[in-house]
């Protein structure tokens, strides 16, 4: 670990960092507990738009178990006192969550895409099964990438104990490659969203009227809607910093 400035907050800063990361910690793992809770006594909710929302759950209980608490002690003692070997599994577990929890945005946007604006082609890309399969090879793709550059050379992990930041710096190459996928989850993130946007105000202009009189097609619709706005609220809710810093 190579910490890249001297810590010169006050005790009044001191204090507010540390007890945010303890209560970031706190509601992340109580909150989604009671997702793996929910999920757990309602099997309505074991649908394949949930799915996402449970891989989404599972990030950031990793996240909330293996590195913020770390980030509150490393605030309160004014420095990073771990071992190497920890700092890269720490920097890994990192990774691994920004990673896991883009490309479960992204698969996200895609199935609210294909439910919503092309419904007649949604049966073919997903079924509980298809979705179960692609989130498993994303989580195991993501700790493939995340061991690998945790543990090379060109990956070196930065604490600056003044935000208090975990910095990832990476080789130019790597620098490339992580840019490029950020900018292209983005963009099919804000497709497929600006698509279901574009869907739903033609359908409640032109639509929704004539649908008043058919109460199981409108209570279909309706329900895919509150989906795709529950979806979209959890992208904004969970994007991770690293996600949000691609641009």
């Amino acid at each position: 670990m190579i910490q890249i400035e001297e810590d010169t907050r006050s005790l009044t800063i001191v204090v507010t960092h540390t007890v945010y990361f303890g209560l970031i910690t706190l509601l992340a793992l109580a909150g989604n507990l009671l997702v793996f809770l929910a999920l757990y006594r309602n099997r309505r909710l074991r649908t394949i738009t949930y799915l996402y929302v449970l891989s989404l759950a599972v990030a950031d209980v990793t996240v909330a178990t293996f590195l913020l608490p770390f980030k509150a002690i490393a605030s309160g003692l004014r420095k990073w006192p771990f071992g190497y070997n920890f700092t890269q599994f720490v920097g890994c577990i990192q990774l691994l969550w920004i990673g896991a929890s883009v490309c479960t945005l992204t698969l996200t946007a895609v199935n609210r895409y294909f439910c919503v604006v092309k419904p007649q082609r949604y049966s073919i890309f997903f079924s509980r099964k298809k979705a179960t399969l692609s989130i498993i090879l994303v989580w195991l793709v993501m700790c493939v990438i995340s061991f690998t550059f945790a543990f090379s050379s060109q990956f070196v992990y930065l604490w600056n104990p003044n935000v208090p930041l975990l910095r990832i710096e990476i080789a130019r190459a790597g620098n490339i490659a992580y840019s490029c996928f950020g900018l292209l989850s983005i963009s099919i993130v804000v497709y497929g969203y600006g698509s279901v946007y574009r869907v739903t105000l033609r359908h409640n202009n032109a639509v929704a009227p004539s649908l008043q009189g058919a109460n199981s097609s409108g209570a279909v619709w309706a329900q895919e809607i509150k989906s795709c706005r529950v979806l979209f609220a959890t992208v904004l809710d969970s994007a991770p910093p690293g996600f949000l810093r691609f641009v």
